[in-house]
């Protein structure tokens, strides 16, 4: 089930250990739990922030996520920062298909950010016969 809420900020911030902004939108997966926060939102770009029990990230959500951001917020790109301290997240995200793009330096925690992007044309959550 797919299930959008403002009930899952908190828990995705405690999670992830930061606060997204207030404009932040959520779209979280019920059985096993998890959940992804949208924010800094630019019309070409949003950064997302994703958190969860093993296996939440079906197919389905996936391409329901891959929709949402490409098409419904009509963005080129999405982009998301991980924590050095999460080389599990890391590897995630570089299976999903995002590409790593750099490093903040001492950028949370003291410790560096890794900075991934994956451009619409790039991402395989999408339909094919996508425009």
């Amino acid at each position: 089930m797919i299930d959008w809420g403002e009930h899952h900020r908190e828990w995705l911030e405690r999670t992830i250990g930061a606060t997204l902004e207030p404009t932040a939108q959520f779209l979280a997966n019920s059985e096993p739990y998890g959940v992804v926060g949208f924010e800094r939102y630019t019309g070409d770009d949003v950064e997302v922030h994703v958190a969860g029990e093993r296996g939440f990230l079906t197919r389905r959500f996936l391409r329901a996520l891959a929709h949402y951001a490409f098409n419904d917020l009509g963005c080129a790109r999405v982009t998301g920062r991980v924590p050095e301290f999460r080389p599990a997240s890391l590897d995630v995200g570089l299976r999903l298909g995002f590409r790593h793009e750099g490093t903040l330096r001492r950028a949370h925690k003291g410790a560096d950010f890794h900075i991934l992007g994956m451009l619409r044309e790039e991402c395989r959550w999408l339909p094919q016969d996508r425009p």
